[in-house]
């Protein structure tokens, strides 16, 4: 299919502007010492390995503004100028804050026509000519900016202690996927955090990622200042971010966890740019046993991701909440605190609303009556529930407990399971009466 410009008179002047801009800067790229500044670039080697140097990086967008007088004194940038003012829907875009609910940025004619130029600008040093194919590509992603009402961005996810994932790439949906990362995605996000300075994520960890969870997704456009708009889907990244984590968590056991959320535009704009930063106020380490996912578990794993996709994690519901719960519990660095969350998901998960009574005693015998298929399996986690609730007790009432991190395992083991097996439960299932026929036996 041809491509045809929307802004026809635009697309000509643009063109014609460029060429020209092209032209007058060709000879002083050569002539003159472009600024340089130093950056890390680092090269992703086997098991984990990795080696850095610094590159002397050139600085075109000072080139452009030490010479923005002349560029603008050109006829042909006043016609392009004049052609997008002419256009009422580029024309809303000019001298304003443009960008999404989180971050605009004041973006006038300059910024959007010196763009097209810099895009121009070989990355090594060498003769500057017009490359018709690489300003079409350019000005094809300008115009679906300016014409579309949302921006279109993909959020990647590095995942921690990820060990394989069989089938390398499992699509949960249409917009989501849990992938592996090529080195080359790798080595950016090394880059970056190793140039912003800004992200607390040790070297070695970095270099052991293996795997993304990746989001793609369409945020609204807005203008001038920011004001919070809650049917943006931006603003619901975060929330199916943590709906991924926790659907893997449930889904089999393994301390995977992210520090860092990545958003990179799948346009190519001087508005949107490449975004990473931390997913959490500091890092967390996550150790333990490794994720592992084998081939034949990506079928399970979609089919449980439908399960759990409907449900608002930040609603008041039972299952809503015992799945919060459940995944705050990897956030946590004592043992005991975990125990308090996976209490806390039980009691929403096995108590009516307003509940009073003998707790210990009917959290045991409802968990072990939901969960266990057989006297001894019932008899095995009635006793696993009871030590589990007791110790819990001394916990909140602040007694000195060793805990066991095999009886902590096991006690999420029974939580995932129970959360699991809620899951399966028919539609429109009544929470207080289930409770009521566990009780019966």
């Amino acid at each position: 299919m041809t491509w045809e410009p929307r802004s026809p008179a635009f697309y000509e002047r643009a063109r014609v502007f460029v060429k020209a801009a092209v032209t007058l800067l060709a000879p002083l790229l050569l002539s003159e010492r472009i600024p340089t500044v130093i950056r890390e670039k680092t090269a992703i080697g086997e098991a984990g390995t990795w080696s850095t140097s610094s590159v002397a990086t050139p600085m075109y967008d000072i080139f452009l503004t030490t010479h923005d007088k002349q560029v603008k004194k050109l006829p042909e940038y006043g016609t392009c100028v004049d052609a997008m003012m002419s256009d009422a829907v580029i024309a809303k875009h000019l001298n304003t804050l443009i960008g999404t609910s989180g971050w605009r940025l004041l973006r006038t004619p300059w910024d959007y026509l010196s763009y097209l130029v810099a895009k121009q600008i070989p990355s090594e040093p060498r003769e500057l000519k017009y490359d018709a194919d690489s300003f079409d590509r350019v000005y094809r992603d300008l115009e679906r900016f300016y014409y579309q009402e949302t921006i279109p961005l993909h959020a990647l996810v590095p995942l921690h202690n990820v060990s394989s994932i069989e089938e390398g790439e499992i699509i949960l949906e249409d917009r989501l996927r849990v992938r592996k990362i090529a080195t080359r995605e790798l080595e950016e996000i090394f880059d970056e955090a190793q140039n912003s300075r800004l992200l607390p994520i040790p070297s070695y960890d970095i270099a052991n990622m293996r795997y993304f969870a990746e989001i793609t997704y369409e945020t609204k456009k807005g203008f001038g200042n920011i004001t919070p708009d809650s049917s943006d889907t931006e603003l619901n990244v975060d929330e199916l971010i943590g709906k991924v984590i926790a659907a893997l968590r449930l889904f089999k056991f393994g301390v995977l966890g992210f520090n860092l959320v990545w958003i990179l535009p799948l346009i190519d704009t001087p508005v949107v740019g490449t975004r990473l930063g931390s997913a959490t106020l500091g890092y967390r380490r996550y150790v333990g046993r490794p994720y592992l996912l084998g081939a034949g578990e990506a079928v399970e794993l979609k089919d449980f991701w439908k399960k759990i996709a409907p449900i608002n994690l930040g609603g008041s519901d039972p299952l809503a909440i015992a799945i919060r719960r459940f995944n705050y519990a990897y956030e946590r660095d004592k043992p005991e605190d975990r125990l308090v969350d996976y209490l806390v998901a039980f009691e929403a998960l096995f108590f009516k609303t307003g509940e009073f009574g003998e707790f210990r005693h009917k959290l045991a015998s409802r968990v072990a009556r939901f969960v266990a298929r057989d006297y001894d399996q019932r008899k095995q986690v009635f006793k696993t529930m009871g030590d589990f609730y007791d110790m819990r007790s001394k916990v909140v009432h602040g007694e000195y407990v060793t805990i066991d991190e095999g009886f902590v395992n096991n006690v999420e083991d029974l939580l995932r399971l129970s959360i699991k097996s809620f899951l399966e439960l028919p539609p429109g299932t009544s929470h207080d009466n289930l409770i009521e026929r566990l009780d019966l036996g």
